[in-house]
């Protein structure tokens, strides 16, 4: 079974800020464990568009660096230099792009431009109030990519990913979140553990005297949520992947995924992201924001169309089943 590279080339969403940092260490570490490289784009309303080649381990030896920052303005020699300490040592390719754009329709463009496989981006985490009023690149951006977006906290447990945790509720883009897992299973032997959470709690509570008995309903759920897990193990085992899996009990779904991921020790979390518009995109949306702003690893969130395709998926596609 053959697959394409999820990281095969990664565009960073770069400005130098701890958060940054993190995505970009993430995403080289990504690239080199699947032999890709790394596109850091930087994106702001200052000077004219560039693209400007880092000096890594696996730099010709005919570019002149020193010439390069020179040519820059005094905030870009500062970008360009906190950037070569991250990748001088390191054998990943790296180029940088600045442009003129706001951030994130600059980073989906340049997503596009490059034929990026996946997208890196850093997020303040912050939630509440501060949240409302800063707002936040990282969700703008993972609403309207068409690639799997890496998002990544500035101190969040960083490394190449052994085990992924991969949020399963049948959904098409669920089913693309188990591909990309199945994808880095097949390419690097990462281990996928499927989950999916029940909250029974509203359900369960006694409506003042009402002789209302919510066990069919729980049993409902709870086969939906298996047969959810069966047909998405199904398409992993045509592929000779085998995840674990895990059914779970919560009144906060996010919170539910986020503490099976710490116990599974997850160095990712992988979820689908619904397309913009449907109907389930409000309510599963939500849960992916809230997984994002509480996770201590990376969550890469797949969008629904996104062209996640292994060999048996595309026999599919070709019937339109997929």
């Amino acid at each position: 079974m053959t697959c394409a590279n999820p990281f095969g080339r990664i565009v960073v969403a770069y400005d130098a800020s701890d958060a940054a940092d993190a995505a970009l260490v993430q995403a080289l570490t990504l690239a080199e464990q699947y032999g890709g490289d790394v596109v850091a784009v930087n994106a702001s309303d200052q000077s004219a568009a560039s693209v400007l080649p880092v000096k890594t381990a696996s730099s010709p030896g005919q570019v002149d660096f020193d010439a390069v920052v020179a040519s820059l303005d005094v905030a870009r020699q500062s970008l360009y230099r906190r950037l070569s300490l991250h990748v001088a040592s390191g054998p990943v390719p790296v180029v940088l792009e600045c442009i003129t754009n706001v951030p994130e329709k600059g980073i989906i463009d340049a997503a596009a431009r490059w034929e990026a496989t996946a997208i890196a981006i850093g997020t303040h985490g912050y939630r509440g109030l501060t949240h409302a009023l800063l707002g936040s690149v990282a969700e703008a951006v993972v609403r309207t990519a068409d690639v799997p977006v890496i998002v990544v906290h500035a101190d969040a447990s960083l490394g190449p990913i052994k085990s992924a945790l991969v949020g399963i509720d049948g959904s098409a883009a669920s089913a693309k979140a188990a591909r990309l897992a199945t994808a880095l299973a097949l390419r690097n032997a990462v281990r996928p553990v499927y989950c999916t959470v029940i909250n029974p709690y509203p359900i369960t509570q006694p409506i003042a005297e009402s002789p209302y008995e919510p066990t069919p309903l729980l049993e409902r759920m709870e086969r939906d949520a298996r047969d959810a897990l069966d047909a998405a193990l199904q398409e992993a085992a045509a592929s000779g992947v085998h995840p674990d899996t895990e059914i779970a009990d919560t009144s906060d779904a996010a919170d539910g995924i986020v503490q099976i991921a710490k116990r599974r020790g997850a160095g990712a979390i992988v979820l689908g992201m619904p397309k913009r518009g449907a109907a389930e995109a409000f309510l599963f949306g939500s849960i992916v924001f809230d997984v994002m702003r509480r996770a201590n690893v990376p969550v890469i969130a797949v969008p629904a169309d996104s062209p996640v395709l292994l060999e048996s998926a595309v026999a599919d596609q070709r019937r339109g089943k997929a």
